[in-house]
């Protein structure tokens, strides 16, 4: 059997079908495949035919599909109908079955590809929307509250109940969203209930004598998702307290609830500045921990409310939480703990939720640290975060890449059994495929190694700015303590 290109069959196939000519059944089958048939055409031109193995294929860089090197491959901006997320094995099978017989192997491969394949051009950017936030924000904003220590020292009593776990003038403030997305079921829990429980289990471990604040924000919208209704303009104190009690606890986390507003983050760390302020004169230090899943959809500004409370006489950090976003949304909230001094710690998993905040919250029983020490330890704490939330990009990425291979390979078996391709044309599809997969997998591990060298990169050398400001500070003779953070941190971050 002459085997025909892709264009030229479907066009045999439909002067026997259709009368109005070729152009509406290419337009289907283009539709039907994601791919444009001229490209088929126009790959075959540059695309090698005599390729005998997979080891002459390596030998000179090329890969027998649309593209003949990975750098092509990744700047393909074109992506399958059912791949990723919207994989339907049963629509993929319908669109198979609609595949011409007697494609040549080039053009059949390109079919495939055209239901299930990538779009790497935007997948591997993950690995440079994954960032630390600015560890030098970081030091400035405990440098400026160390100042303010010094102006206003921490009595003998104060000091003593620091040691006997009690910290009195230290105010913590949660800002929770509350907008509709809260209320998506996370592990066989809502999100809120997560929240809720981690919420509460963490701030009985808080030391006695804070000042706990929760306010919530993304209240009841409007008529439909269109509309903000009062979400935009109303967030709502739900607690504030020094002595944590159960009832009083209770009655609050009763009102917290996911509703149908939208997400104004901005107004919510600016009015949760009037409750900081509230207390200010009693307080020695001041820290935010903000819990979102999204953006802020309100246009409030969140950025420019966390620079300005980090800037004014608070010296208030931000730790963001981000609970179960997007890499793209994640991009846009750790720019508020950026831009105020403060961590951001990325969670997939409700259970790891009490561990993030724990892990902030424990900072305050550092106040009377040395701040470049408690810089270290907080730096070192971010870079952790980042390789966390990178190695979670990198596993799903190595995920999406395994799936594509697997879903070609049962896809090029399924039209071989339905004797839509010889045998031959099988077998060297099936090795394209396995070359694709080893070109990208390659890259991306290449890639995932590259990045995580250049966050301890990045850390060593804020590590090198805080030790000279150490030692700017402080007598030769007690470098001890700073090197003793130092050599564990530096153990922990290999």
């Amino acid at each position: 059997m002459r085997k025909l290109p892709l264009k030229q069959v479907i066009c045999v196939t439909a002067a026997t079908v259709l009368m109005s000519g070729c152009s509406t059944v290419v337009q289907q089958i283009q539709e039907t495949t994601g791919n444009e048939i001229r490209k088929v055409e126009e790959s075959k031109a540059s695309a090698p035919t005599e390729l005998k193995s997979k080891q002459v294929m390596k030998e000179i860089d090329t890969s027998p599909g649309p593209h003949t090197k990975i750098v092509d491959i990744l700047q393909d901006p074109g992506k399958g109908s059912f791949s990723g997320d919207k994989f339907n094995q049963s629509k993929v099978n319908q669109a198979l079955d609609q595949m011409p017989i007697g494609l040549e192997r080039d053009a059949a491969f390109q079919y495939l590809l055209g239901l299930l394949g990538e779009n790497y051009k935007q997948l591997v950017t993950v690995y440079d929307d994954v960032e630390m936030v600015d560890l030098q924000e970081q030091a400035r904003v405990l440098s400026d509250i160390a100042k303010d220590h010094q102006a206003k020292p921490v009595t003998a009593e104060e000091q003593a109940g620091i040691h006997a776990g009690e910290v009195k003038h230290n105010q913590i403030l949660f800002l929770i969203d509350a907008s509709s997305s809260m209320g998506k079921d996370l592990q066989g829990k809502s999100k809120m209930e997560w929240i809720k429980a981690a919420l509460t289990q963490a701030t009985k471990a808080i030391p006695k004598g804070t000042q706990i604040h929760v306010r919530m924000f993304g209240k009841e919208g409007g008529v439909d998702d269109k509309d903000p209704g009062q979400s935009c303009k109303d967030t709502s104190l739900l607690y504030s307290g020094v002595e944590w009690t159960a009832p009083v606890w209770s009655k609050s986390m009763n009102q917290l609830e996911p509703k149908d507003g939208w997400n104004p983050a901005g107004l919510a760390i600016q009015e949760g500045a009037k409750d900081l302020s509230a207390h200010k004169e009693k307080s020695h230090e001041n820290r935010v921990v903000l819990i979102t899943d999204g953006v802020d959809k309100c246009k409030t500004n969140p950025d420019q409310q966390a620079k300005q409370l980090s800037h004014s006489d608070l010296h208030a950090a931000i730790n963001v939480i981000s609970f179960g976003s997007n890499l793209q949304e994640e991009k846009q909230v750790s720019s508020i703990a950026g831009q105020s001094g403060g961590e951001f710690i990325s969670i997939k998993d409700g259970k790891k939720l009490i561990q993030a905040l724990q892990s902030v919250t424990k900072e305050i029983k550092l106040m009377d640290t040395p701040w470049q020490i408690r810089a270290l330890e907080k730096s070192a704490n971010t870079l952790q975060n980042t390789r966390d939330q990178l190695k979670d990009e990198h596993q799903n990425l190595s995920d999406v890449t395994k799936n594509e291979q697997e879903h070609l390979q049962a896809a090029n078996e399924y039209i071989y059994n339905q004797s839509k391709i010889e045998k031959t044309d099988y077998e060297r599809i099936g090795q394209w495929i396995d070359q694709r997969y080893e070109q990208v997998d390659g890259h991306i591990q290449k890639q995932y190694k590259k990045s995580n060298g250049k966050l301890r990169k990045d850390w060593l050398s804020q590590v090198d700015n805080l030790e000279k400001s150490w030692d700017k500070t402080n007598s030769k003779n007690t470098p001890k303590p700073f090197a003793e953070k130092k050599t564990e941190m530096m153990g922990d971050a290999k």
